[in-house]
C-alpha cells in the first residue's frame, strides 16, 4: 500500500512540480493538489497503523555501514509529527548508517522529557538524539554533524516532508556522477547584477552558481569543511533563516562546486506543517534574495 500511495503522489507532484506543466489549468491544479492531499492522508493512516502492528519489523539501522549520516532538526510544534518525516528513511533504497535529530535546550528544556514516545522508540532503530546549547534555527541540521563527523558523507532533510524513497540513492548516482561535489535533489541557479540576485530552477547541472536547496536533501562530502562555516555570530548577524543561502558562499569559498540532476519532485507535505514554514518570509517577502546579495558583497563570490 505505501508503495503504491507514493507512485501516484509521486505522479501528481511531478506534474504540479514540473517546469513544462500549464501552470493556469485551474482543473488540472484542483485534481493533482487533491491527489497529493488524497495519498497524504491515507499514507499518514496506513503509516500509523503499520507502526502500530508492525513496529518491529523495521529493519534497524547499522551504524558501522559506510552509509551516510542523515541530520535534520525541528522545533516544538513540529516534534509530535517528526516520527512521520523519519519513517520516509527507514524505506530508503540506500540506507543510512544513522538518523541524527538535533534539538536545541532553548525549545526542549527538559531534553528526553519533551521527546514523544513515537521518537523514543525509533531510538532502538537507530535515531539518536543530541541536544545542544546553542540556536541557529534551520542552521542546527548541519552545523552539528558537518563539525562532529568531518570524514563523513552527511545528508540534510527538511522536517516537514514525506521523502521519496530513492531521495538518498539519486544523490549517490549524483555523487558518482560528480565526484567532490555537493550533490542535491534540488537547486537554483542563482544569478548576480547591479547588485539583485535572481533564481531560476536548475537541472543536470554542476557549478559555484548553483544553489543546493535542502527541501530536496543534500548530501556534504567529508571536504566541505570551512572555518567560516561555523562562524555562529556571522550566521546570526547575516543569515540566521537563510542556511543553504550561508552554504552556497561556504561552498564557493571551499572551491566546492553544486551538482543537480534531472527534475525531483517536490516531496508530499506533512498536513499542518507549513504555518512557521520558513518560506513563507524567505520566499514570500523575497528575503533569500536579500540576504545572499549581502552575502555575496560580503564575501566577494563571484558568479
Amino acid at each position: 500500500m505505501r508503495k503504491l500511495l507514493l507512485k501516484i503522489a509521486y505522479y501528481a507532484c511531478n506534474a504540479t512540480d514540473n517546469e513544462y506543466s500549464d501552470k493556469n489549468n485551474i482543473i488540472q491544479k484542483i485534481i493533482f493538489n487533491g491527489l497529493k492531499l488524497l495519498c497524504m492522508g491515507m499514507l499518514t493512516l496506513w503509516i500509523k497503523l503499520d507502526y502500530l502492528l508492525n513496529f518491529q519489523n523495521i529493519e534497524k539501522l547499522d551504524e558501522n555501514s559506510e552509509g551516510p549520516i542523515l541530520s535534520l532538526t525541528t522545533f516544538p510544534s513540529r516534534i509530535n509529527n517528526l516520527w512521520i518525516v523519519i519513517d520516509s528513511f527507514f524505506h530508503q533504497t540506500y540506507r543510512p548508517s544513522k538518523i541524527l535529530l538535533v534539538l536545541t535546550k532553548e525549545e526542549f528544556p527538559e531534553q528526553m522529557g519533551n521527546i514523544p514516545n513515537t521518537l523514543k522508540k525509533l531510538m532502538n532503530k537507530g535515531l539518536e538524539i543530541v541536544f545542544i546549547d546553542y540556536n541557529l534555527r534551520p542552521h542546527n541540521k548541519y552545523y552539528y554533524a558537518l563539525n562532529k563527523y568531518r570524514n563523513r558523507d552527511v545528508i540534510t532533510f527538511d522536517d516537514d516532508l514525506y521523502y521519496w524513497e530513492d531521495s538518498i540513492e539519486r544523490l549517490y548516482t549524483l555523487k558518482h556522477n560528480n565526484p567532490f561535489c555537493i550533490c542535491a535533489n534540488r537547486a537554483l541557479k542563482v544569478s548576480f547584477q547591479n547588485g539583485c540576485v535572481k533564481y531560476n530552477k536548475a537541472h543536470n547541472e554542476c557549478g559555484y552558481n548553483l544553489m543546493a536547496q535542502g527541501v530536496g536533501g543534500v548530501l556534504y562530502i567529508p571536504q566541505f569543511r570551512t572555518k567560516e562555516m561555523f562562524n555562529k555570530e556571522n550566521i546570526a548577524k547575516f543569515c540566521l533563516p537563510a542556511d543553504d543561502n550561508w552554504l552556497m558562499i561556504q561552498e564557493n569559498l571551499a572551491g566546492i562546486k553544486v551538482a543537480t540532476g534531472n527534475n525531483y519532485p517536490h516531496p508530499l507535505v506533512l498536513f499542518k506543517s507549513q504555518a512557521s514554514a520558513l518560506w513563507h518570509k524567505n520566499i514570500g517577502e523575497r528575503r533569500s534574495e536579500k540576504i545572499m546579495a549581502e552575502l555575496i558583497t560580503k564575501y566577494q563570490i563571484h558568479l
